[in-house]
């Protein structure tokens, strides 16, 4: 299914993005600090090293940090783009396996906050 739209919403864009980091994100995470509990250098907080149990535990807390900072590095200069784009052009975007789970009549859509 395509679907063409002028624009696209923020909140869907972040979400987006944000469940793509996270996904990709987590098992470097969880490598870095498996490998620390082996005495690997993967984990520093405040230029520190941090090994053993300790650095798995760092990893696990800095993970949804890195997160949050990435993704919302990435959806500000996505929004940024898209929003030049609409200007000229519609986005088209394909969808694999999709199904209706609600339509919003055109007079409610226009009151979100669109990219």
């Amino acid at each position: 299914m395509k679907i063409r739209a002028k624009k696209l919403s923020k909140g869907s864009l972040f979400k987006l993005i944000f469940i793509g980091f996270s996904i990709s994100l987590l098992p470097f995470m969880l490598l870095c600090g498996i490998a620390s509990i082996f005495g690997a250098d993967t984990v520093k907080v405040g230029n520190k090293s941090i090994t053993g149990i300790m650095g798995l535990i760092a990893s696990l807390i800095i993970y949804p940090i890195f997160c949050i900072i990435f993704s919302s590095m990435m959806w500000v200069g996505s929004a940024l783009g898209l929003w030049i784009y609409s200007m000229f052009r519609k986005i088209e975007l394909e969808f694999l396996d999709a199904e209706v789970i609600d339509i919003i009549p055109a007079s409610e859509g226009q009151k979100n906050e669109d990219v």
